[in-house]
Protein backbone atom coordinates (compact mmCIF):
# COMPACT_ATOMS: atom_id res chain seq x y z
CA UNK A 1 0.00 0.00 0.00
CA UNK A 2 2.91 2.40 0.78
CA UNK A 3 4.93 1.77 -2.50
CA UNK A 4 1.37 2.81 -4.07
CA UNK A 5 0.84 5.91 -2.68
CA UNK A 6 4.47 6.93 -2.81
CA UNK A 7 3.97 5.95 -6.68
CA UNK A 8 0.89 7.80 -6.79
CA UNK A 9 2.69 11.27 -5.07
CA UNK A 10 5.61 10.53 -7.52
CA UNK A 11 3.51 10.54 -10.81
CA UNK A 12 1.20 13.48 -9.28
CA UNK A 13 4.79 15.32 -8.12
CA UNK A 14 5.77 15.35 -11.90
CA UNK A 15 2.36 16.39 -12.94
CA UNK A 16 2.65 19.39 -10.70
CA UNK A 17 6.44 20.17 -12.10
CA UNK A 18 5.13 20.18 -15.76
CA UNK A 19 2.37 22.45 -15.05
CA UNK A 20 4.10 25.02 -13.61
CA UNK A 21 5.59 26.16 -16.94
CA UNK A 22 2.13 25.70 -18.78
CA UNK A 23 0.87 29.46 -18.18
CA UNK A 24 4.42 30.64 -19.59
CA UNK A 25 4.06 29.03 -22.74
CA UNK A 26 0.46 30.04 -22.72
CA UNK A 27 1.28 33.53 -22.66
CA UNK A 28 3.47 33.52 -25.07
CA UNK A 29 1.30 32.17 -27.44
CA UNK A 30 -1.38 35.07 -26.08
CA UNK A 31 1.15 37.35 -26.85
CA UNK A 32 1.87 35.97 -30.48
CA UNK A 33 -2.19 36.01 -30.59
CA UNK A 34 -2.51 39.82 -30.10
CA UNK A 35 0.73 41.15 -31.50
CA UNK A 36 -0.87 39.98 -35.34
CA UNK A 37 0.84 40.19 -37.50
CA UNK A 38 4.16 39.52 -36.74
CA UNK A 39 6.13 38.97 -39.97
CA UNK A 40 7.91 42.43 -40.86
CA UNK A 41 10.37 42.76 -43.78
CA UNK A 42 13.81 43.86 -42.81
CA UNK A 43 13.36 46.81 -45.51
CA UNK A 44 9.36 47.68 -45.48
CA UNK A 45 8.18 50.12 -48.12
CA UNK A 46 7.03 53.59 -46.59
CA UNK A 47 3.19 52.05 -47.40
CA UNK A 48 3.49 49.08 -45.46
CA UNK A 49 5.59 51.35 -42.44
CA UNK A 50 2.44 53.24 -42.71
CA UNK A 51 -0.08 50.23 -42.55
CA UNK A 52 2.33 48.66 -39.54
CA UNK A 53 1.98 51.55 -37.75
CA UNK A 54 -1.41 51.56 -38.03
CA UNK A 55 -2.31 48.45 -36.99
CA UNK A 56 0.28 48.69 -33.95
CA UNK A 57 -1.44 52.18 -32.97
CA UNK A 58 -5.10 50.39 -33.68
CA UNK A 59 -4.11 47.42 -31.26
CA UNK A 60 -3.35 49.82 -28.17
CA UNK A 61 -6.18 52.76 -29.00
CA UNK A 62 -7.73 53.27 -25.89
CA UNK A 63 -9.99 55.65 -27.44
CA UNK A 64 -11.46 52.41 -29.44
CA UNK A 65 -14.88 51.41 -28.30
CA UNK A 66 -14.25 48.03 -29.72
CA UNK A 67 -10.67 48.08 -28.64
CA UNK A 68 -11.17 45.30 -25.35
CA UNK A 69 -13.70 43.63 -27.32
CA UNK A 70 -11.59 42.70 -29.94
CA UNK A 71 -8.98 42.08 -27.00
CA UNK A 72 -11.35 39.50 -25.39
CA UNK A 73 -12.04 38.02 -28.45
CA UNK A 74 -8.75 37.10 -29.46
CA UNK A 75 -7.63 35.92 -25.46
CA UNK A 76 -11.13 34.19 -25.26
CA UNK A 77 -9.53 30.88 -26.83
CA UNK A 78 -6.92 30.65 -24.07
CA UNK A 79 -9.03 31.18 -20.95
CA UNK A 80 -10.69 27.17 -21.12
CA UNK A 81 -6.85 26.19 -21.07
CA UNK A 82 -5.74 28.23 -18.49
CA UNK A 83 -8.83 27.81 -16.08
CA UNK A 84 -7.49 23.92 -16.84
CA UNK A 85 -4.20 24.32 -15.88
CA UNK A 86 -5.37 25.85 -12.56
CA UNK A 87 -7.37 22.83 -11.64
CA UNK A 88 -4.74 20.88 -12.46
CA UNK A 89 -2.01 22.75 -10.59
CA UNK A 90 -4.30 22.75 -7.77
CA UNK A 91 -4.98 18.68 -7.36
CA UNK A 92 -1.08 17.55 -8.45
CA UNK A 93 -0.35 20.87 -5.59
CA UNK A 94 -1.89 18.87 -2.51
CA UNK A 95 -0.12 15.83 -3.74
CA UNK A 96 3.46 17.55 -3.34
CA UNK A 97 2.83 18.35 0.26
CA UNK A 98 -0.36 16.38 1.83
CA UNK A 99 0.15 13.13 0.35
CA UNK A 100 3.98 12.91 0.70
CA UNK A 101 3.18 14.51 4.49
CA UNK A 102 1.06 11.53 5.06
CA UNK A 103 3.52 9.04 4.20
CA UNK A 104 5.90 10.33 5.62
CA UNK A 105 4.41 10.50 9.03
CA UNK A 106 3.27 6.89 8.74
CA UNK A 107 6.78 5.73 7.95
CA UNK A 108 8.01 8.11 10.85
CA UNK A 109 5.56 6.06 13.09
CA UNK A 110 6.29 2.64 12.28
CA UNK A 111 10.76 3.88 12.69
CA UNK A 112 9.70 4.25 16.26
CA UNK A 113 8.49 1.67 17.09
CA UNK A 114 10.53 -0.47 15.32
CA UNK A 115 13.54 1.96 17.13
CA UNK A 116 11.32 1.13 20.36
CA UNK A 117 11.20 -2.91 20.06
CA UNK A 118 14.83 -2.67 18.87
CA UNK A 119 15.73 -1.08 22.14
CA UNK A 120 13.59 -3.33 24.50
CA UNK A 121 15.71 -6.57 23.16
CA UNK A 122 18.90 -4.72 23.59
CA UNK A 123 21.33 -6.17 26.89
CA UNK A 124 22.43 -4.11 29.67
CA UNK A 125 26.34 -3.72 28.51
CA UNK A 126 24.29 -1.64 25.47
CA UNK A 127 21.87 0.46 27.34
CA UNK A 128 24.56 1.33 30.04
CA UNK A 129 27.25 2.13 26.66
CA UNK A 130 24.96 4.34 24.98
CA UNK A 131 23.29 6.37 27.99
CA UNK A 132 19.57 5.27 28.75
CA UNK A 133 18.87 8.46 29.31
CA UNK A 134 19.86 10.17 25.83
CA UNK A 135 18.30 7.83 24.12
CA UNK A 136 14.54 8.80 23.78
CA UNK A 137 15.93 12.21 23.53
CA UNK A 138 18.12 10.91 20.81
CA UNK A 139 15.24 9.00 19.14
CA UNK A 140 13.20 12.09 18.97
CA UNK A 141 15.74 14.47 17.83
CA UNK A 142 16.72 11.94 14.80
CA UNK A 143 13.06 11.15 13.72
CA UNK A 144 12.46 15.01 13.96
CA UNK A 145 15.88 15.69 11.65
CA UNK A 146 14.28 12.82 9.28
CA UNK A 147 11.04 14.71 9.41
CA UNK A 148 12.41 17.72 8.36
CA UNK A 149 14.07 15.99 5.43
CA UNK A 150 10.54 13.66 4.80
CA UNK A 151 7.24 15.06 3.93
CA UNK A 152 7.06 17.98 1.62
CA UNK A 153 10.97 18.50 0.89
CA UNK A 154 10.45 14.71 -1.03
CA UNK A 155 7.71 16.38 -3.24
CA UNK A 156 9.26 19.84 -3.41
CA UNK A 157 12.59 18.40 -4.73
CA UNK A 158 10.71 16.27 -7.16
CA UNK A 159 8.42 19.56 -8.64
CA UNK A 160 11.55 21.62 -8.73
CA UNK A 161 13.93 19.51 -10.77
CA UNK A 162 10.69 19.07 -13.34
CA UNK A 163 9.88 22.36 -13.26
CA UNK A 164 14.30 23.33 -14.38
CA UNK A 165 14.24 20.43 -16.67
CA UNK A 166 10.83 21.39 -18.11
CA UNK A 167 11.58 25.37 -18.31
CA UNK A 168 14.72 24.15 -20.29
CA UNK A 169 13.18 22.21 -22.61
CA UNK A 170 10.26 24.97 -23.57
CA UNK A 171 13.23 27.56 -23.74
CA UNK A 172 14.69 25.66 -26.13
CA UNK A 173 12.08 24.92 -28.36
CA UNK A 174 11.18 28.62 -28.59
CA UNK A 175 14.95 29.28 -29.33
CA UNK A 176 18.02 27.37 -28.69
CA UNK A 177 20.04 31.09 -29.03
CA UNK A 178 18.36 32.54 -26.91
CA UNK A 179 18.67 29.66 -24.19
CA UNK A 180 22.33 29.61 -24.40
CA UNK A 181 22.19 33.29 -23.87
CA UNK A 182 20.53 33.79 -20.78
CA UNK A 183 21.86 30.57 -18.99
CA UNK A 184 24.79 33.24 -18.31
CA UNK A 185 22.84 34.55 -16.03
CA UNK A 186 21.04 31.26 -14.73
CA UNK A 187 24.04 30.87 -11.82
CA UNK A 188 22.93 33.73 -10.31
CA UNK A 189 19.35 33.81 -10.70
CA UNK A 190 19.52 29.97 -8.93
CA UNK A 191 21.70 31.49 -6.32
CA UNK A 192 19.18 34.04 -5.60
CA UNK A 193 16.77 31.55 -5.20
CA UNK A 194 19.01 29.44 -3.28
CA UNK A 195 20.11 32.24 -0.89
CA UNK A 196 16.35 33.22 0.22
CA UNK A 197 15.56 29.41 0.79
CA UNK A 198 18.33 27.90 2.66
CA UNK A 199 19.97 31.41 4.39
CA UNK A 200 16.89 32.99 5.20
CA UNK A 201 15.34 29.98 6.60
CA UNK A 202 18.62 29.51 8.43
CA UNK A 203 18.16 32.37 9.90
CA UNK A 204 14.76 32.27 11.10
CA UNK A 205 15.45 28.91 12.54
CA UNK A 206 18.23 30.85 15.14
CA UNK A 207 16.10 33.35 15.34
CA UNK A 208 12.99 31.24 16.81
CA UNK A 209 15.72 29.22 19.10
CA UNK A 210 17.21 32.22 20.61
CA UNK A 211 13.86 33.88 21.07
CA UNK A 212 12.62 30.30 22.97
CA UNK A 213 15.56 30.55 25.26
CA UNK A 214 15.02 34.63 26.40
CA UNK A 215 11.60 33.22 27.03
CA UNK A 216 12.79 30.24 28.74
CA UNK A 217 14.36 32.74 30.90
CA UNK A 218 11.27 35.03 31.73
CA UNK A 219 9.49 31.96 32.60
CA UNK A 220 11.61 30.34 34.96
CA UNK A 221 12.20 33.98 36.88
CA UNK A 222 8.34 34.49 36.94
CA UNK A 223 7.74 31.24 38.04
CA UNK A 224 10.49 31.39 41.00
CA UNK A 225 9.53 34.84 41.74
CA UNK A 226 8.94 35.08 45.42
CA UNK A 227 12.66 33.28 45.33
CA UNK A 228 13.98 35.99 42.92
CA UNK A 229 12.50 38.34 45.26
CA UNK A 230 14.00 37.04 48.38
CA UNK A 231 17.56 36.74 47.07
CA UNK A 232 17.53 39.61 45.34
CA UNK A 233 18.09 38.18 41.85
CA UNK A 234 16.45 40.63 39.86
CA UNK A 235 19.55 42.19 38.49
CA UNK A 236 21.32 39.34 37.70
CA UNK A 237 17.91 37.84 35.86
CA UNK A 238 17.87 41.06 33.76
CA UNK A 239 21.28 40.80 33.15
CA UNK A 240 20.26 37.23 31.65
CA UNK A 241 17.66 38.62 29.62
CA UNK A 242 19.12 41.12 28.42
CA UNK A 243 22.52 39.08 27.00
CA UNK A 244 19.78 36.76 25.33
CA UNK A 245 18.25 39.90 23.76
CA UNK A 246 21.62 40.55 22.74
CA UNK A 247 22.16 37.33 20.59
CA UNK A 248 18.41 37.93 18.84
CA UNK A 249 19.31 41.40 17.94
CA UNK A 250 22.34 40.12 16.14
CA UNK A 251 20.54 37.75 14.76
CA UNK A 252 18.09 39.96 13.53
CA UNK A 253 20.51 42.62 11.87
CA UNK A 254 22.19 39.42 9.95
CA UNK A 255 18.77 38.34 8.95
CA UNK A 256 17.50 41.74 7.39
CA UNK A 257 20.66 42.22 6.16
CA UNK A 258 20.84 38.84 4.05
CA UNK A 259 17.20 39.70 3.04
CA UNK A 260 18.04 42.34 1.89
CA UNK A 261 21.30 41.06 0.02
CA UNK A 262 19.35 38.38 -1.47
CA UNK A 263 16.34 40.49 -2.45
CA UNK A 264 18.69 43.10 -4.46
CA UNK A 265 20.44 40.14 -6.16
CA UNK A 266 17.30 38.88 -7.41
CA UNK A 267 16.22 42.39 -8.52
CA UNK A 268 19.52 42.33 -9.88
CA UNK A 269 19.27 38.87 -11.88
CA UNK A 270 15.82 39.44 -12.77
CA UNK A 271 16.14 42.82 -14.74
CA UNK A 272 19.78 41.57 -16.12
CA UNK A 273 17.75 38.80 -17.66
CA UNK A 274 15.39 40.95 -19.09
CA UNK A 275 17.77 42.86 -20.70
CA UNK A 276 20.11 40.56 -22.07
CA UNK A 277 16.64 38.51 -23.39
CA UNK A 278 15.00 41.61 -25.36
CA UNK A 279 18.72 42.82 -26.31
CA UNK A 280 19.58 38.94 -28.14
CA UNK A 281 15.47 38.64 -29.04
CA UNK A 282 15.53 41.63 -31.13
CA UNK A 283 19.10 40.15 -32.67
CA UNK A 284 16.91 37.04 -33.47
CA UNK A 285 14.84 38.95 -34.25
CA UNK A 286 16.07 40.81 -37.07
CA UNK A 287 18.31 38.83 -38.46
CA UNK A 288 16.02 36.17 -39.37
CA UNK A 289 12.76 38.34 -41.15
CA UNK A 290 16.61 39.49 -42.40
CA UNK A 291 16.89 36.47 -43.97
CA UNK A 292 13.77 34.99 -44.34
CA UNK A 293 12.93 38.44 -46.26
CA UNK A 294 16.32 37.78 -48.25
CA UNK A 295 15.78 33.99 -49.27
CA UNK A 296 11.66 33.91 -49.70
CA UNK A 297 11.00 37.45 -50.91
CA UNK A 298 8.06 39.00 -50.18
CA UNK A 299 6.72 36.81 -48.00
CA UNK A 300 9.08 36.21 -45.82
CA UNK A 301 8.52 35.00 -42.60
CA UNK A 302 5.08 33.49 -43.73
CA UNK A 303 6.73 31.35 -45.88
CA UNK A 304 6.23 27.67 -45.32
CA UNK A 305 10.12 26.84 -45.02
CA UNK A 306 11.19 29.83 -43.02
CA UNK A 307 11.70 29.31 -38.81
CA UNK A 308 12.11 32.80 -37.65
CA UNK A 309 11.93 33.64 -34.26
CA UNK A 310 8.59 35.28 -33.09
CA UNK A 311 8.08 37.84 -30.42
CA UNK A 312 6.18 35.00 -28.73
CA UNK A 313 9.21 32.63 -28.49
CA UNK A 314 11.13 36.01 -26.58
CA UNK A 315 8.41 35.91 -23.87
CA UNK A 316 8.78 31.80 -23.54
CA UNK A 317 12.82 32.03 -23.43
CA UNK A 318 12.48 34.53 -21.10
CA UNK A 319 10.14 32.94 -18.66
CA UNK A 320 11.04 29.97 -18.95
CA UNK A 321 14.74 30.48 -18.10
CA UNK A 322 13.51 32.86 -14.80
CA UNK A 323 11.13 29.97 -13.47
CA UNK A 324 13.49 27.65 -14.03
CA UNK A 325 16.37 29.87 -12.46
CA UNK A 326 14.69 29.78 -9.71
CA UNK A 327 13.49 26.13 -9.72
CA UNK A 328 17.06 25.47 -9.91
CA UNK A 329 18.04 27.07 -6.77
CA UNK A 330 14.94 26.33 -4.85
CA UNK A 331 15.54 22.53 -5.43
CA UNK A 332 19.02 22.54 -4.03
CA UNK A 333 18.45 23.39 -0.56
CA UNK A 334 15.51 20.47 -0.25
CA UNK A 335 18.04 18.14 -1.34
CA UNK A 336 20.08 18.56 0.90
CA UNK A 337 17.51 18.53 3.81
CA UNK A 338 17.05 15.07 2.24
CA UNK A 339 20.63 14.21 2.00
CA UNK A 340 21.10 15.26 5.90
CA UNK A 341 17.97 13.30 6.77
CA UNK A 342 19.72 9.61 5.34
CA UNK A 343 22.59 10.90 7.64
CA UNK A 344 20.74 10.74 10.71
CA UNK A 345 18.32 8.00 9.33
CA UNK A 346 21.79 5.62 9.17
CA UNK A 347 22.27 6.05 12.62
CA UNK A 348 18.47 5.16 13.57
CA UNK A 349 18.67 1.59 11.16
CA UNK A 350 21.86 1.01 12.74
CA UNK A 351 20.37 0.61 16.25
CA UNK A 352 17.47 -1.28 14.55
CA UNK A 353 19.61 -3.95 12.97
CA UNK A 354 22.39 -4.32 15.18
CA UNK A 355 21.57 -7.72 16.95
CA UNK A 356 21.72 -7.92 20.53
CA UNK A 357 23.76 -10.80 22.07
CA UNK A 358 21.03 -11.24 25.21
CA UNK A 359 17.77 -10.80 23.20
CA UNK A 360 15.01 -11.24 26.20
CA UNK A 361 12.43 -12.39 23.54
CA UNK A 362 14.14 -15.05 21.09
CA UNK A 363 12.95 -18.50 21.53
CA UNK A 364 16.16 -20.09 20.95
CA UNK A 365 18.60 -21.42 23.82
CA UNK A 366 18.42 -24.15 26.17
CA UNK A 367 14.57 -24.26 27.78
CA UNK A 368 14.57 -25.79 31.21
CA UNK A 369 12.03 -28.28 31.71
CA UNK A 370 11.01 -27.39 35.21
CA UNK A 371 12.42 -24.17 37.30
CA UNK A 372 12.13 -23.90 41.24
CA UNK A 373 12.92 -20.48 41.39
CA UNK A 374 16.10 -20.13 44.01
CA UNK A 375 18.95 -18.42 42.57
CA UNK A 376 23.12 -19.07 44.22
CA UNK A 377 25.70 -16.80 43.72
CA UNK A 378 29.49 -17.95 44.54
CA UNK A 379 32.15 -15.74 44.44
CA UNK A 380 30.50 -13.56 41.71
CA UNK A 381 32.69 -10.10 39.87
CA UNK A 382 30.91 -7.51 37.83
CA UNK A 383 31.86 -4.04 36.27
CA UNK A 384 30.12 -2.50 33.31
CA UNK A 385 31.53 -2.92 29.97
CA UNK A 386 31.44 0.63 30.04
CA UNK A 387 33.09 1.19 33.51
CA UNK A 388 35.68 -2.35 33.59
CA UNK A 389 38.01 -0.52 36.07
CA UNK A 390 35.25 0.36 38.66
CA UNK A 391 34.18 -3.42 40.01
CA UNK A 392 30.35 -3.59 41.47
CA UNK A 393 30.40 -7.13 42.67
CA UNK A 394 33.58 -8.29 44.45
CA UNK A 395 33.45 -12.24 44.68
CA UNK A 396 29.67 -11.68 46.11
CA UNK A 397 28.39 -15.00 47.54
CA UNK A 398 24.42 -15.09 47.99
CA UNK A 399 21.50 -17.93 48.75
CA UNK A 400 18.08 -16.79 47.83
CA UNK A 401 15.21 -19.21 48.32
CA UNK A 402 12.35 -19.28 46.58
CA UNK A 403 9.38 -16.78 47.18
CA UNK A 404 11.77 -14.33 48.49
CA UNK A 405 12.44 -10.76 47.48
CA UNK A 406 15.61 -9.57 47.71
CA UNK A 407 17.32 -5.99 46.72
CA UNK A 408 21.14 -4.96 46.51
CA UNK A 409 21.12 -1.46 47.26
CA UNK A 410 25.30 -0.06 46.37
CA UNK A 411 26.56 3.19 48.54
CA UNK A 412 24.56 5.81 46.69
CA UNK A 413 20.98 3.88 47.16
CA UNK A 414 21.12 2.90 43.62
Amino acid sequence: RDELQMLLALVLSICSGLMAPLPAFLFGQLVQQLSQPSTIPSKPTAYQVRSWFARVLRAFDIGDADLFLRWSTEAAAFAPFFVAGALLALATGYAVVGMWTRISDVQLHRLRVAYLRAMLRKDVAWIDGNGPAALSAQLSYDCSMMRAGMCEKVGFMIHYTCVFCICICLATRASKYLMLSLLVISPLLAFAGYHLTKVMGELGRRMQAAYAAAGAVVEQALRCVRAVAAYGGEPAECARYAALLADVERLGVRHGVSMGFGLGITALATFATYALAFYVGSHLLAADRSYAHKHYGELGCSHPAASCVRGSDVCVGLLCMLMGSFALGTAWPNGQAIAFARGYALKVFDVIGSASRIDPVADVGAMLPKVRGALSLRGVHFAYPSRRDALVLRGLTLEVDAGRTVALVGPSGA
